[in-house]
């Protein structure tokens, strides 16, 4: 595992500051298989993090696409996350983040983000699903 693990460290890409060609899906024309790049796992070995499709959050924006209405660092407190899609304020606009296949390098970061009304259908956002994997006893 990356050095930074449990150090309180939190990279610019999965695998650490620096971009390195290849260890996702970036500049292309669609979608890969999740584990088309190992090489670009994160530290705790979880695959495409970057690249594919920008991931939709459960947190608000706001209702300006340009102004977020939240701040960051990220507090939970301040009431952004929907946990309800009834909840959802008339045009409010979510959060997604990362980038997609679509991206070039520059674009693709873990803090990337952007917002897009909940209705939003494009072929380069989507969800992550994420299962845990229990090692056999």
């Amino acid at each position: 595992m990356a050095a930074w693990i449990g150090e309180g460290l939190s990279p610019r890409y999965p695998w650490g500051e620096e971009w390195v060609e290849g260890r996702c899906n970036a500049a292309s024309s669609g979608t890969t298989a999740v584990t088309a790049h190992p090489a670009g796992a994160s530290g705790y070995g979880v695959e495409d993090l970057l690249g594919n499709v920008q991931e939709w959050t459960r947190s608000l924006w706001g209702s300006q696409p340009g102004q977020p209405d939240f701040g960051y660092p990220y507090d939970r407190k301040h009431g952004r996350e929907i946990i309800a899609p009834t909840k959802l304020p008339a045009q409010a606009r979510l959060v997604h983040r990362g980038g997609s296949f679509k991206s070039q390098p520059a674009d693709l970061r873990c803090t990337a983000r952007g917002n897009a009304l909940p209705d939003s259908r494009i072929a380069w956002r989507g969800f992550r699903v994420a299962m845990i994997l229990e090692e056999p006893t």
